[in-house]
């Protein structure tokens, strides 16, 4: 058995053993029953709302290739599907970037454009997260924190922007550069140093970067929405705004690449904060598991994607260099490579 073997069935295992220990610590007869007493029209507008999320990711990514390559909208959405599934259905390592861009290379597009802007498309997202579920809590009145915990939240929220700036200027590269001597040989460093010089590409692109934050700010508006329909469909009375404080901490424990997908961890996550909101567990435990089951229903289209669809025929143009490229990004983009919206 390799190595990448048993990372896999790790991951399976903190994944299984999770939801087991969720389902087994709840009242079974009051979690099912949340879902056959579920309000049909509410939990159909969170399958809709998951649905927008899956739309408007692909428009961030487009939005974020397109500055480097000039490419079709209406060639992406089902490549973008595919890695959708990939990312929570498949127990590879190789998750949905790589998957997406591979079906896409036949546009003469090279892999360290595609794969570039999915990392930095990536993390545009980590820090438009953490400020939506930074101002969450700021603004929920189910959060009460005490003056240093406020001037904590303030200082981060302030601090978001000069790590935009640092991130994409050249100038702040160069400095880092200098300030960390010889830690390049260290292989973390290293895959720094490559993100820093994969976002400096963007420095002339920087609309784009802010229309990327933009539609991340709604996207992940639509998962607390998601989140908050399916809460109310099966009777749990909390606001909107709480919703907000809690999922955005949901989506960053989740990219934790120790888990399948995801899965167990997105979900533990939720239970852990819905109660300290006061939601009854068995309740808290139907939401989580109710979300996981629409991630995973909206997702399966891109499966079909992947049995049914050619990917974009190759238009022999990589040669040899383009797959020296496309290894040496894809090993990055593995490190890297988790659900994160």
């Amino acid at each position: 058995m390799n190595k990448k073997t048993i990372l896999i069935s790790l991951k399976v295992l903190v994944s299984v053993g999770i939801i087991w220990w969720l389902l087994a610590t709840v009242d079974m007869a009051r979690f099912w029953s949340a879902f056959s007493e579920a309000d049909i029209p509410l939990l159909l507008l969170g399958i809709l709302a998951q649905l927008g999320v899956f739309l408007v990711l692909c428009l961030r990514y487009w939005v974020m290739l397109d500055a480097l390559h000039r490419c079709p909208l209406l060639k992406l959405p089902g490549s973008y599907y595919a890695g959708i599934f990939a990312n929570n259905f498949l127990p590879t390592g190789v998750g949905g970037d790589v998957i997406r861009s591979w079906r896409l290379r036949g546009l003469g597009i090279g892999w360290d454009r595609l794969l570039s802007s999915s990392l930095v498309d990536r993390v545009l997202g980590l820090i438009s997260i953490l400020f939506l579920g930074l101002c969450g809590i700021a603004a929920s009145d189910d959060v009460v924190l005490d003056d240093r915990s406020q001037a904590l939240v303030i200082i981060i929220l302030l601090a978001l922007p000069v790590a935009l700036v640092v991130l994409f200027s050249r100038r702040c590269h160069a400095l880092i550069k200098r300030l960390a001597g010889g830690l390049d040989r260290f292989a973390p460093v290293r895959f720094l140093f490559q993100l820093l010089a994969q976002c400096a590409v963007y420095q002339g692109h920087i609309d784009r970067v802010l229309l990327a934050i933009g539609l991340t700010l709604l996207l992940q508006s639509l998962t607390v929405a998601a989140y908050w329909l399916i809460g109310l469909s099966i009777g749990i009375e909390l606001s909107l705004l709480a919703y907000f404080a809690i999922v955005p901490i949901v989506v960053v424990v989740t990219n934790l690449p120790i888990s399948l997908g995801g899965i167990g961890v997105r979900e533990g996550a939720a239970v852990a904060l819905l109660m300290q909101f006061g939601v009854d567990q068995s309740l808290a435990t139907a939401n989580a598991i109710g979300y996981l089951g629409v991630l995973l229903l909206t997702s399966l289209p891109g499966g079909l994607v992947l049995l049914t669809d050619s990917p974009v025929p190759s238009a022999g143009a990589h040669g040899e260099s383009g797959r020296t490229v496309e290894a040496n990004v894809t090993r990055n983009t593995e490190r890297s490579e988790s659900t994160l919206l």
